[in-house]
């Protein structure tokens, strides 16, 4: 079985290949996703198991499939083009720093050459290189200056769901939305969209000291909405003088569809709270099929 792969194995044995563990973990991505039904939309509306962004290769050195952009800013801003910028996002991808860019990363899902723009994912599930600091780890985050790969930790953006045994750099599949014992500043999240919506709907998902509390989220909803349905939840409902949280931002256009411009979402809790924020790997009903919910991790 292809769990096999990732056992392992002496010298000369079948199945030993770097390339038949990738193959294998890239196996268990479509088996898993297609499976279940949990496969994303990218911007064209094809169906894949991850959101696609255009991204600008600005980091100086060649991207590798597989390789780490940290997030800047629009490559294309509204002010500038608007009609370029409704049809998809297209992003600056910068040299990942730990200072600049823990959980505001890319993944590229081909070569991209410096100054070119190519395609990266930014949620759900993507095979990329890790440098696995333990075999205990289960998150991974950016590695300070190094396209090629992220590094394992008790907390990072990318859950690892499968990794080739040992330490150093392995193949692995990882998700968008992990978590761990934050050590970021603060506990802040963006939630946005890719093109707008104009119906249906989508999951977020807020996990708190081990629990997983499911949000149904509509496309019509403001800050107000989404504040009301997290402090309802788990800690935030039981104990609101120590689990707040605050959601701003947003502001509708034409008087429907989700807030355009994004929303912020702070959240204020004890120390040593393990406390992350994503939207679920359950496929959204949005319509049009090109619109798509990120939510980022540290802005």
């Amino acid at each position: 079985m292809p769990g096999d792969m990732w056992l392992d194995r002496s010298p000369g044995m079948s199945g030993d290949s770097s390339s038949e563990r990738f193959n294998a973990i890239n196996q268990v991505a479509r088996t898993v996703l297609g499976s279940r039904g949990k496969t994303g939309l990218n911007v064209t509306g094809s169906q894949t198991n991850y959101a696609i962004i255009n991204i600008k290769n600005e980091t100086g050195e060649q991207v590798p499939s597989g390789g780490v952009l940290g997030l800047g800013d629009f490559n294309i801003s509204p002010g500038s083009n608007l009609s370029s910028f409704k049809e998809g996002p297209s992003i600056i991808g910068e040299l990942p720093t730990e200072a600049d860019h823990t959980g505001r990363f890319a993944i590229a899902i081909e070569p991209i050459g410096v100054e070119k723009i190519g395609k990266a994912a930014v949620a759900g599930a993507v095979i990329c290189k890790i440098d696995m600091q333990s075999e205990d780890d289960q998150f991974a985050d950016v590695f300070d200056e190094d396209v090629t790969k992220l590094k394992s930790g008790s907390s990072g953006l990318a859950r690892i769901i499968s990794v080739e045994s040992g330490t150093g750099e392995k193949w692995a599949l990882i998700a968008f939305g992990g978590g761990g014992d934050c050590d970021c500043p603060d506990h802040i999240y963006v939630v946005a969209f890719t093109n707008a919506a104009t119906s249906g709907g989508f999951e977020l998902v807020v996990h708190v000291n081990g629990t997983d509390y499911t949000i149904a989220a509509l496309y019509n909803w403001l800050s107000s909405d989404l504040q009301s349905a997290i402090a309802a939840v788990g800690e935030f409902a039981s104990d609101p003088t120590n689990y707040q949280v605050e959601v701003t931002g947003g502001g509708v256009v034409s008087g429907s569809g989700w807030p355009r411009n994004g929303l912020r979402v702070e959240f204020t809790v004890p120390a040593g709270t393990v406390l992350y924020f994503y939207r679920s790997a359950t496929a959204p009903t949005l319509s049009p099929s090109s619109a798509f919910v990120h939510v980022i991790k540290g802005i």
